[in-house]
């Protein structure tokens, strides 16, 4: 699993947000080269999460809603250019034990 840890926040899934019109595939293409400047190819649907949650900074709770793919990494563009991110490698039991996330863990088995 390919995770950002800024120091502070703890392990995060690279992604975001859909842009406009934006299909499922284009964007994790796109979030990958601008946070870890990765080209990657998306491969198989893992699954759909969702979770409430409340933040602080914004104090208002939010919904959000995370599709996850099986995808390949091609190749490294460049050094990431956010300068508090490391792309790290974490097991899934690593995973389990820092992520920041909610996840389906039996659907990921299959991929290990």
């Amino acid at each position: 699993m390919t995770h950002l840890y800024n120091g502070k926040e703890g392990y995060f899934l690279l992604g975001g947000g859909i842009e406009n019109d934006e299909e499922h595939i284009a964007c994790i293409e796109r979030e990958c080269l601008e946070e870890a400047r990765l080209s990657v190819t998306p491969k198989d649907f893992v699954c759909k999460g969702e979770y409430y949650q409340f933040i602080e900074q914004t104090e208002a709770n939010f919904y959000g809603v995370g599709y996850f793919y099986y995808m390949k990494i091609n190749k490294v563009i460049a050094n990431p250019t956010e300068p508090d991110h490391i792309l790290v490698w974490l097991t899934l039991d690593e995973i389990r034990e820092n992520a920041s996330f909610h996840i389906k863990f039996g659907q990921l088995n299959k991929y290990t």
